[in-house]
């Protein structure tokens, strides 16, 4: 893994130069994601979890081409289930994306099904395209409501309420997130103060 990280200091939120704190957090994960991306002409970019207008325009008046697609995570298999669960997949095209930005989704992927996903995400990736997470490191409360991010700036995005019912979400750990994303090989994570993870990780060939 590249680096492990953590936002500190009372001026880490500042506008530089400046006394008031900048809307949203900072996100450097993105800021990287984005600068690889966009050197590409025109990358494709799929935004995984509940629509955001804003983030949107965002990534289209810089040139990409937003695919937007709500995340519904495989349920949980009973133990005594008569039949397995039924196979877990996203409707968009494969090896199609330069970029996956995956918003508040792998938090909420029952463990015994985090590989499938991860597999799935790979499928969707381009060699080479990239995989940006977020998802939250506390481990209470035990269920929460999903929410969705506007981007405002490169580095930075501001968390916001989603019209959705409260979700079952696991605080699955580092080593368990790379052994799912096989063939997607994670560069870095980072911890935001408010206990946020940033995972970036990239298709190999």
């Amino acid at each position: 893994m590249g680096f492990w990280r953590r936002s500190s200091g009372p001026d880490a939120d500042r506008t530089p130069g400046g006394d008031e704190p900048a809307p949203g957090s900072s996100c450097p994960g993105l800021s990287r994601a984005l600068d690889r991306v966009f050197r590409r002409e025109r990358p494709r970019v799929l935004l995984l979890g509940p629509l955001c207008g804003a983030s949107v325009v965002f990534l289209g008046e810089r040139g990409a081409r937003v695919t937007v697609a709500e995340f519904d995570p495989p349920a949980t298999a009973p133990p005594d289930a008569a039949e397995p669960p039924a196979p877990f997949g996203m409707v968009v095209e494969t090896a199609a994306f330069d970029l996956v930005l995956a918003w508040d989704s792998l938090e909420f992927v029952p463990p015994e099904r985090l590989r499938e996903v991860g597999q799935e995400l790979r499928r969707v990736l381009r060699p080479g395209g990239i995989l940006f997470a977020l998802m939250s490191l506390a481990r209470e409360p035990t269920a929460r409501v999903p929410a969705r991010f506007r981007i405002v700036a490169e580095d930075r995005i501001v968390r916001e309420a989603a019209q959705h019912a409260e979700a079952a979400r696991w605080p699955h750990a580092n080593r368990e997130i790379e052994r799912a994303l096989d063939g997607i090989a994670v560069e870095g994570v980072h911890l935001q103060r408010d206990q946020v993870r940033e995972i970036l990780a990239v298709r190999g060939g």
